[in-house]
């Protein structure tokens, strides 16, 4: 028969104590913090090198790295007193044309295409482009840099955020970030007077361009009316020749007509 031998799961463990004290076996889950302090005092030089290292790099970083200031605006809708010119010209419009012209609708449809226009990045892209800060930034650079860094600075450098759902104040806010504050705010300064001023210009434009189709198709009913009239007013007399001609051959010298004010009117054919 063959013999089965059995062998124990784990290792016998060694319970006989020792001078320096019990021996415990690997499985506790202790540690030994005087033997782990000396440990790490044998390895202090290792670790007091990694110490300064870590330290002069962070150093240098913080005192080579450029600063980043970054200046934020918070924009609402217009009020009244702040395009009242705009609006004036709007309502003498409206009293000749009976275009609409209530002033939230037309705040709201400014502050709409703000919004929609200064978040748009071929508008960022433009801007930054001409200003003395960006020039100063990219002129050592290669052409293709030069467009690295400033889609870089419209992406994250000039940000556009719509009003945040969690609060309660409706304020569409713009950031600008530079090497110094005084430059990022004249950037954030600028670029709204751009955005300000390209908005008003458009929906002028526009404006003027309703009234003048306007005014076209007006004149266009004016001549077919005139057209019309004189149509009228050539058949009429014709008709009347027809008559006065028959009139003379019958020997016919006066005939009455109806009115609706004086009943029967006479009439001298010959007029």
């Amino acid at each position: 028969m063959s013999e089965i031998s059995q062998k124990p799961l784990h290792s016998p463990v060694d319970y006989t104590p020792s001078a320096s004290g019990p021996h415990h076996p690997y499985g506790y889950d202790e540690i030994d913090l005087f033997e782990l302090l000396f440990r790490l005092w044998d390895k202090k030089g290792l670790i007091l090198m990694v110490t300064l290292v870590t330290t002069l790099i962070a150093g240098t970083y913080a005192f080579t790295a450029k600063e980043q200031w970054t200046v934020k605006a918070y924009v609402s809708p217009p009020r009244m007193a702040q395009f009242e010119d705009y609006l004036a010209l709007r309502r003498a419009f409206a009293r000749v044309s009976g275009i609409n012209a209530d002033a939230q609708a037309i705040a709201n449809h400014l502050f709409g295409r703000f919004t929609e226009m200064v978040s748009s990045p071929n508008e960022k892209l433009a801007y930054l482009s001409e200003t003395t800060y960006v020039k100063q930034q990219t002129e050592s650079m290669e052409p293709q840099a030069k467009r690295v860094w400033l889609t870089e600075m419209a992406e994250k450098g000039l940000v556009a955020s719509p009003p945040d759902e969690k609060k309660t104040l409706p304020y569409f806010m713009l950031s600008v970030s530079a090497d110094n504050p005084q430059t990022a705010l004249t950037l954030l300064t600028d670029y709204i007077d751009r955005i300000n001023q390209r908005v008003i210009s458009l929906d002028d434009a526009e404006f003027r361009n309703h009234v003048e189709a306007m005014i076209l198709a007006r004149q266009k009913e004016q001549q077919d009316i005139d057209f019309s009239l004189q149509a009228d007013r050539t058949n009429q007399l014709a008709n009347l020749t027809r008559s006065y001609s028959t009139a003379q051959r019958a020997g016919i010298k006066d005939y009455y007509a109806n009115s609706t004010s004086n009943g029967g009117t006479k009439i001298e054919l010959a007029n």
